[in-house]
């Protein structure tokens, strides 16, 4: 019977939506407009240690979904931060302006996105699962 590595495979999981967010928005600006067709990357990321260290834990592929989100939000995010820092000065505080330009700058296909990573981070972890 596999040991279960719950903890561990939650901070690899953190890591890799860290690692992933970064990679997702440290893309080249000019190819941001088809960037995110690429959500399930890192949900991919996220799903893998879970769903191989953690097992079939019945938290790990909701959490697998949220972890995969949150990589593109932040992805989305250093995405904005890079703009912003690149046109100059930011005059409202660059945090301020990075989350405002990011809310004026969401479509409704971001939604179509983000569903995206949250069904393939919920999926991929389950599927990656490995039985006991």
């Amino acid at each position: 019977v596999p040991r279960r590595r719950t903890a561990l495979a939650v901070v690899l999981a953190l890591l890799a939506m860290l690692l992933g967010g970064l990679a997702y928005g440290s893309a080249p600006l000019r190819a941001a407009d088809s960037l995110g067709w690429l959500a399930i990357a890192p949900a991919g990321l996220v799903a893998l240690p879970l769903g191989r260290l953690g097992g079939q834990g019945r938290l790990l592929p909701p959490l697998g979904a949220l972890l995969a989100a949150g990589a593109l939000l932040l992805g989305q995010l250093i995405e904005h931060l890079r703009r912003i820092h690149a046109d100059g000065p930011a005059p409202h505080g660059l945090l301020h302006d990075t989350v405002a330009t990011w809310r004026a700058d969401l479509r409704p296909l971001d939604a179509a996105f983000y569903a995206i990573a949250l069904i393939g981070g919920f999926l991929l972890t389950r599927r990656t699962a490995t039985r006991s």
